[in-house]
């Protein structure tokens, strides 16, 4: 979740109200702003309750609080969840809860002080998947950092968790597995329907009405499966936008 704002608090998410309930598994909480408490998070009110779980919530921004501000009278929890950056202090970052033993905080006089842009790249880009993502960067104290057991079998983009990132094997933090590879299975359009796609040449399993698709560059090379293997083939390139693979 990025790129949000608002008047109050709660950038990212503002969760709030008698019964309202939240749980956040493998999650990723950047670039949002507040004008008020709570950049990131805020949960507020009688008996709202939030839970945090292997998530990331850092580099949210608002004049007190950025990341995460909890008010009494309300349920909140976080387990394996990277919390702050080293440019904020812990007070100035979060508010209203004590981080759990298993959690990373991040701050400047947490107990794993981390500058932002080696937590995760800041910018929402196509890292595979049908969805722009924030990806974590190589050393980033969140690779591996999960525990062994995942909550999630696969990543925001569609790609396998866990994946080895630092030698000791476990589960990342936030929404993006660092280094895991989504399948084509986890494109946005299919193949068969001749959009374009982006990368070496190779050959992929095709539905029976579109066998033997081979992809060159960005067009498609499509022949019947009845004819031989030799044959030209016809070129597709249509318009529009790659998918994000």
């Amino acid at each position: 979740m990025s790129g949000n704002a608002a008047a109050y608090g709660g950038g990212g998410i503002h969760n709030f109200g008698s019964g309202a309930r939240l749980p956040l598994t493998n999650s990723t909480v950047s670039g949002n702003a507040a004008a008020y408490g709570g950049g990131g998070i805020v949960n507020r009110s009688t008996d709202p309750s939030l839970t945090l779980s292997r998530s990331l919530v850092s580099g949210n921004t608002v004049p007190t609080t950025a990341e995460v501000s909890v008010t009494s009278r309300s349920s909140f929890t976080a387990t394996f969840t990277l919390l702050g950056h080293k440019g904020l202090t812990t007070a100035a970052a979060l508010a209203g809860f004590t981080p759990d033993p298993s959690d990373i905080v991040a701050t400047s006089d947490g107990n794993k002080p981390t500058a932002l842009t080696d937590i995760l790249d800041t910018t929402l880009r196509d890292n595979g998947g049908p969805t722009l993502t924030l990806n974590l960067v190589a050393g980033s104290p969140a690779i591996d950092a999960a525990g062994a057991t995942c909550g999630l079998t696969t990543d925001q983009r569609g790609a396998p968790r866990p994946v080895d990132g630092n030698g000791v094997a476990g589960c990342d933090i936030g929404a993006v597995e660092f280094g895991s590879v989504p399948s084509l299975l986890a494109l946005p359009l299919p193949i068969a329907e001749g959009r374009h796609v982006q990368g070496k040449s190779r050959r992929v399993s095709q539905p029976k009405r579109a066998r033997n698709v081979e992809i060159k560059g960005r067009c498609l090379i499509r022949r019947h499966a009845r004819k031989q293997r030799d044959e030209p083939g016809k070129r597709e390139c249509p318009g529009g936008s790659r998918p994000h693979i």
